[in-house]
């Protein structure tokens, strides 16, 4: 598409060379919807007469079949990266796209009873609806792998590890239910952030009063755009100013990703530390062999699903802390800095539910037990005394861990070669000890034990 000389497009398009990523698609089309929205509204007020009504939707129908990332999509919609604050750039890229196929003025019709500062935010904030349901299914798919990995390996020992240093040892089902629980956590918290995003500025124009806007157009507009989109539950802003001088709601959202990376990174850690390997590392874990890891190490297999979703997790970390300084910029009645993350947070969910499939489907439907290493190393933990310290009190077993460790044997060897009847009060597997048998209990199991001579 070829915009006038003197449109704002072409003039941005000249002075914000800076690049940076392109804007994405997603939130190209929420805007659009939002036009046609907008359009239909102002006709049922009397602003747009049918003709021009119209031609507004059937140009944003022609909009929307354009192929995203074809050379005409980005011929078309040319506003990305850095930009002039407020999505004022966006706002009026798509409203002379519209114009320039409906042969109306970008201004007075296409943007009637509208502002960037209006317009900006309910696109990111519909995009973002749209794409957030996705990320839910993605991740519930993680959270029902994890469970179903701590019902087929309940009963299995694992070492516990605290400090990177033995603990008491634990059912291997508890570190996925573990896992599972705090991904739980991370989707009730993305669940939460995505309900206040049905709150939308649309209406607001410029300072959120609506003014040169009809009365009553917020609702017009909006029930138009839940009827497009079919989303239920969008509804004008509660205080008009308060959604357009704060993005509060964007960047919780971000931060709710946030915790989510934050939590895969620490559970990606500790199945790379599981599986590290094969042979000088724990190796209690095996994950799935997708691609040879090295160049130049031949028969060499890295965690490179896990690798590669720790680095996409870097990014959302960094995409939240982005948007908390976006959000502490604003000015009075306008927060200028939503480009600064909104289109990156649109982007990031995009991408989260590929992220998580491929934790889901790479990594969690293939993992296996290396149950002859991770048997010895339970074996092999000197923790198994934690057990022992009710009954015979922390000094006493403690100089006992001390003794087996100067006599370079596990705890349980040296328990079973030097006090053979206090090995015995631990239950291999269990995790519990036996209670010792009373007086009674031995004197009657002697007198048997010499009838039966």
């Amino acid at each position: 598409m070829r915009f006038p000389r003197d449109s704002y497009t072409s003039t941005e398009r000249k002075i914000f060379q800076i690049g940076g990523p392109a804007t994405p698609a997603s939130l190209v089309h929420s805007y659009l919807d939002l036009k046609a929205a907008c359009a239909l509204a102002n006709h049922g007020f009397g602003r747009l007469p049918r003709v021009k009504t119209r031609a507004i939707i059937e140009a944003i129908a022609r909009l929307r079949r354009i192929q995203p990332g074809s050379r005409k999509w980005h011929s078309t919609f040319t506003i990305g990266g850095y930009q002039p604050g407020a999505g004022t750039a966006l706002n009026m890229n798509v409203n002379e796209a519209i114009a320039l196929l409906a042969g109306l003025e970008p201004n007075d019709d296409v943007n009637a009873s509208q502002s960037s500062n209006d317009t900006y935010p309910t696109a990111v904030r519909i995009a973002a609806l749209r794409l957030i349901p996705s990320l839910e299914t993605a991740l519930d798919d993680c959270i029902n792998r994890l469970n179903t990995l701590a019902r087929k390996q309940r009963g299995i020992l694992k070492p516990g590890r605290t400090h990177l240093q033995d603990a008491v040892p634990i059912d291997l089902s508890e570190q996925w239910l573990s896992h599972a629980r705090t991904l739980e956590k991370c989707a009730r918290w993305i669940h939460v952030a995505a309900t206040g995003l049905r709150e939308l500025p649309l209406g607001g124009t410029a300072v959120g009063t609506g003014t040169n806007a009809p009365r009553g157009f917020r609702r017009a507009a909006i029930a138009e755009l839940a009827r497009i989109t079919g989303m239920r539950g969008l509804r004008p802003a509660i205080q008009g100013l308060e959604l357009q001088a704060s993005h509060l709601d964007l960047a919780a959202l971000a931060g709710s990703l946030e915790l989510l990376a934050v939590s895969l990174l620490r559970i990606g850690s500790d199945l790379r530390l599981q599986a590290s390997g094969p042979r000088t590392g724990l190796g209690e874990l095996k994950l799935p062999e997708l691609l040879p890891g090295s160049s130049i190490m031949p028969g060499k297999i890295n965690p490179g699903a896990l690798e590669c979703l720790h680095q996409f997790s870097l990014d959302a970390i960094a995409l939240a802390t982005q948007a908390r300084w976006a959000e502490s910029m604003g000015q009075f009645e306008l927060n200028v800095m939503l480009p600064a993350f909104g289109p990156g947070l649109i982007h990031q969910l995009e991408a989260w539910p590929r992220a998580l499939r491929l934790l889901s489907e790479r990594v969690l439907a293939g993992v296996r037990i290396d149950r002859k290493r991770m048997s010895q190393r339970v074996r092999d933990s000197e923790q198994w005394a934690t057990l022992l310290t009710p009954r015979h009190g922390y000094a006493q077993v403690a100089s006992w861990v001390r003794q087996a460790r100067a006599a370079g044997m596990s705890f349980m060897d040296w328990l079973s070669r030097e006090k053979p009847e206090i090995s015995a009060e631990i239950l291999p597997g269990s995790g519990e000890t036996r209670k010792p048998a009373s007086p009674e209990r031995k004197r009657k199991r002697s007198e048997h034990q010499q009838k039966n001579r």
